[in-house]
């Protein structure tokens, strides 16, 4: 018994010191056949039964929230695996919107000294550009967490929530939602999608390392000429 309640996940504990007798009268077990040998209490941690309790709700109440937290944690275990830089970034935002249900996603990468919006979906009007100091971009330089743009003087406006995609500490880009109409946000969400936006971070600067090493490679053989080159260099800073 107290092997099955310790793998259900039921606390049991064996008590010592009983009176047998008086167990058989509160029972009702005189003539019964049957008498009281052990007594065991077996319990549940409060703590326990409530996220168990929050677990089934959230699988039978919230199915589609489940289901599209799941789709993003598998996302961003995969991404890593996505050998196209451009098709890395278009497949970011488009599932960080489809499992969102975000009116619009952007991300953005710095690009001489500016800002530039490399990709965008939904009809969300994000700037093309952001300053290197815009606020919203100070903030996430600063706390290398999500941030949420309400009462934020940034260019994006202050009903969207921004995202950094850090590797190994440094700022490679930042991804951009914005809010569902008349809603923030929560803690959970926020958490797993800074989760998600690392992963594209770090799949996205490998990328970067490979076709780079590639070119240089391609250089030192002499089989490119300057003005292949130099379109090729363009080609790689355009992402």
């Amino acid at each position: 018994l107290m092997t099955t309640a310790a793998l259900l996940g039921v606390d049991a504990c064996p008590m010592e010191g009983i009176n047998p007798t008086e167990y058989d009268n509160v029972l009702g077990l005189n003539g019964s056949g049957y008498k009281t040998v052990v007594a065991l209490a077996l319990g549940i941690v409060l703590g326990r039964v409530r996220r168990y309790a929050k677990l089934v709700v959230d699988r039978v109440f919230f199915r589609s929230k489940y289901h599209a937290d799941t789709a993003l944690k598998t996302f961003a275990r995969r991404v890593g695996h996505i050998e196209n830089t451009s098709r890395l970034l278009e497949t970011a935002v488009s599932e960080i919107s489809r499992h969102t249900d975000a009116p619009g996603v952007a991300m953005y990468a710095r690009q001489n000294g500016v800002w530039q919006r490399i990709r965008k979906t939904g009809e969300v009007g994000f700037p093309a550009q952001l300053e290197n100091d815009d606020a919203a971009l100070v903030a996430i330089r600063t706390e290398q967490a999500p941030v949420d743009l309400a009462g934020t003087a940034s260019e994006l406006g202050e009903e969207a929530c921004m995202f950094p995609m850090l590797v190994l500490g440094e700022l490679q880009g930042a991804i951009v939602c914005a809010n569902r109409p008349g809603e923030h946000y929560s803690k959970d969400e926020k958490t797993l999608l800074l989760e998600v936006s690392n992963a594209i971070g770090t799949a996205w600067r490998i990328l970067i390392g490979r076709d780079n090493e590639a070119y240089v490679r391609v250089m030192a053989t002499g089989e490119l000429t300057p003005e292949i080159a130099r379109e090729k260099a363009r080609t790689l800073m355009a992402v």
